[in-house]
């Protein structure tokens, strides 16, 4: 015949149970028979990532939109710079490379395809999802921050030359699988 404990002798054996358990991992002098299981893998934030789009708008995106006075005619110009295609790379070494592809356009015809290049180093943020960067390349970017999260880098940039006008653009980029 099969009989159940009470409840309150079901408790206080889960309880005793427990006790030997703990008092068993905590004495160092003897070998408990208790192993922790190991840490799980992290996905690491160090991959190269796509450039997908700019303040939520997708490739080609406008980074930069206004007049600009030229001192030699004394005229203004409609100019208009896009991004095209870029990414960051993020090395396991601490090291990044940036590329965003752009062309500038003047009075709606096609002036040129500049480019923005930077590197240096990054750090993430302990118990966050904060990315700190450190330019080596360009003492114009210096220190600046984005967020790793989700397969995602978010970095706060202004990248056409810091024109009258121009400022920060939110930059996505997508990590490749």
């Amino acid at each position: 015949m099969l009989t159940f404990a009470s409840k309150s002798r079901r408790a206080a054996a889960l309880a005793a149970c427990s006790l030997a358990l703990i008092t068993a991992a905590c004495t160092a002098d003897r070998p408990s028979g208790i192993t922790a299981p190991p840490p799980t893998e992290v996905d690491s934030i160090a991959a190269r990532y796509v450039l997908t789009s700019v303040n939520d708008q997708p490739l080609p995106a406008v980074v930069y939109a206004g007049l600009y006075l030229d001192g030699d005619t004394v005229l203004y110009h409609d100019v208009r710079v896009v991004a095209t295609e870029g990414f960051v790379h993020l090395r396991t070494d601490g090291t990044f490379d940036q590329r965003v592809k752009m062309e500038a356009w003047v009075n709606g015809h096609l002036s040129g395809r500049p480019v923005y290049v930077d590197n240096g180093n990054w750090r993430s943020i302990p118990y966050s999802d904060l990315v700190r960067f450190e330019s080596t390349y360009s003492a114009a970017a210096g220190v600046f921050h984005g967020l790793a999260h989700n397969r995602k880098v978010w970095l706060s940039q202004e990248i056409t030359g810091g024109e009258a006008g121009a400022a920060d653009n939110d930059f996505t980029y997508v990590k490749q699988p």
